[in-house]
């Protein structure tokens, strides 16, 4: 089954909803963005999400420091890295290192880091983080011969999730901006039906 990541919680009542609408893991932006969240709003989120939830922090070169101390509590599960940040020195098994098809290339030296993951995005020049828009898909197919699990974000949304699943059949899937009402808010509905159109398609590729 394809894993389905909801990035950019910002609130209790979203991180539920995306829990309700079946999401595997929940995304908090420790970073500049419309959907930064501080390390002290977010620590009262973790403590009330279920066991089986897998709980990411997002950094980039422009993160404080505040996320070590959640680390450190137990409450994030995995980091995910996105631009030039600094290695924070943690086990290589726990992070997913943010690449930006179009820059950064698909270097066999990323298979020997050992990371959980590799996620894809859309580079676009003077941003670190997500830029809500899709890359061409066939762009991620050099990525998959790392032998590296492969998480697909950039521009995902209920209307091109089965499509983008297809092309590039990655082990998991990020989405934020396209399952929103508006910017750090987001969509139950909207998250209902992107869960429900991975899940068709995993089911007709069983």
């Amino acid at each position: 089954m394809t894993a389905v990541k909801i990035c950019g919680i910002t609130n209790l009542a979203d991180a539920l909803a995306a829990v309700a609408a079946g999401a595997d893991a929940l995304g908090f932006i420790f970073a500049p963005s419309p959907r930064e969240i501080t390390p002290e709003e977010a620590g009262e989120i973790l403590t009330w999400l279920p066991p089986f939830i897998i709980r990411v922090g997002v950094i980039t070169r422009r993160s404080g420091p505040g996320w070590r101390r959640l680390w450190q509590e137990g409450l994030l599960d995995l980091m995910q890295i996105h631009g030039e940040a600094e290695d924070p020195g943690l086990p290589p098994r726990r992070v997913i290192k943010a690449l930006a098809v179009g820059r950064d290339r698909p270097d066999p030296a990323l298979a020997e880091k050992g990371y959980r993951a590799l996620l894809l995005d859309r580079h676009e020049a003077g941003r670190e983080g997500g830029t809500g828009k899709t890359f061409p898909w066939e762009k991620a197919f050099p990525f998959r011969e790392l032998g590296i699990p492969l998480v697909l974000a950039g521009g995902l949304q209920p209307e091109n999730i089965r499509a983008a699943l297809e092309t590039v059949r990655p082990s998991a899937v990020d989405v934020g901006s396209g399952v929103e009402s508006r910017p750090g808010r987001k969509d139950r509905q909207k998250m209902e039906e992107f869960i429900r159109q991975v899940r068709v398609w995993d089911n007709g590729n069983k």
